[in-house]
C-alpha cells in the first residue's frame, strides 16, 4: 500500500500515521527542502526506514535518510523548469516498483487481472 502527497502538511500527517513497519520515500532534486527534512526528523522518530531520491548524494535530506538513491541528471539545454528531474526520479519509483513486485507472485497476478479487466476499454 502507498500513499502519497505534494502538500508538505498532507505529507507530514501522513508520516505521523506511519508505523516502524512502514517506509517512508521522499523525492527532492536539491535535497535541501525543510518541509522534507522535518518529515524525515518525525519519520525517524517513529522508527520509519527512510529512502531518499536525490540529485545530490551530499545534500540534508540524503544524509538523514536510511538509503539513498541518487539519479544522476544533467541542467536543461532548453528549459527552465525542473521537469528533467521529475523524470529522473520517476524512473527511480518505476524500478523499485517492478523489482518489488518481481518478488511477490501474487501480487503480480492481481496487476495482471486487473490489466486484464481494463484491457476492454482501449480500442
Amino acid at each position: 500500500m502507498a500513499i502519497t502527497s505534494a502538500i508538505s502538511e498532507t505529507a507530514l500527517a501522513q508520516t505521523l500515521n506511519l508505523t516502524d513497519q512502514d517506509v517512508l520515500l521522499v523525492i527532492s532534486n536539491s535535497g535541501e527542502s525543510k518541509q522534507i527534512l522535518k518529515q524525515e526528523k518525525i519519520a525517524k522518530q517513529r522508527g520509519l526506514t527512510i529512502i531518499a531520491i536525490t540529485n545530490r548524494n551530499d545534500s540534508p535530506i540524503s544524509l538523514a535518510a536510511d538509503f539513498q538513491l541518487t539519479t544522476a541528471v544533467r541542467p536543461p539545454l532548453l528549459q527552465s523548469t525542473y521537469y528533467y528531474s521529475r523524470l529522473a526520479a520517476m524512473t527511480v519509483i518505476e524500478a523499485l516498483f517492478l523489482l518489488m513486485i518481481a518478488k511477490q507472485p501474487a501480487r503480480s497476478a492481481k496487476i495482471k487481472r486487473h490489466e486484464e479487466l481494463i484491457a476492454d476499454t482501449k480500442i
